[in-house]
């Protein structure tokens, strides 16, 4: 019973989470506009950025996003578990999800403003061996 209790716990901070952050993108970017968040400002000050392209790209990427961000821990709930074809269904959905952010994720990484991290990935060899801090010797 121990278990079931932390498994209980556990989904229903991934939940709390999920909600608090999804208030957040509502208030930050649909509610007060995208032009008036503090990081997208910060690309616009770059003549070659273009807000509306980037929307094209941020607004699938923030929906299917919390798509999978709210299917993903109902899929570890027993009601999940025991209704295989629901289970079945909502991985599907999930999966979609995730495959169209891989699409829409890498411009919108390209136009990252969130520090070193973000904006070195792209050509650097640090990122695919998730070692940021180190430099390669020339």
């Amino acid at each position: 019973m121990q278990n079931e209790t932390k498994r209980k716990l556990t989904i229903g901070v991934l939940y709390f989470t999920i909600v608090l952050f999804a208030v957040y993108i509502f208030v930050m970017f649909l509610l007060n506009g995208v032009e008036w968040a503090p990081m997208v400002k910060g690309k616009m000050e770059n003549p070659d950025f273009s807000l509306t392209t980037w929307k094209w790209f941020f607004y699938p990427h923030i929906l299917f996003g919390t798509v999978a961000l709210a299917i993903g821990p109902f899929q570890l709930t027993k009601i999940s578990q025991r209704k295989p074809k629901l289970h079945k269904m909502l991985g599907k959905i999930y999966a979609v999800s995730i495959f169209i952010n891989i699409l829409v994720v890498p411009y919108i990484a390209l136009s990252a403003t969130g520090g070193r991290g973000s904006t070195n990935c792209i050509s650097s060899p640090e990122c695919f061996l998730a070692v940021d801090d180190f430099h390669w010797s020339s």
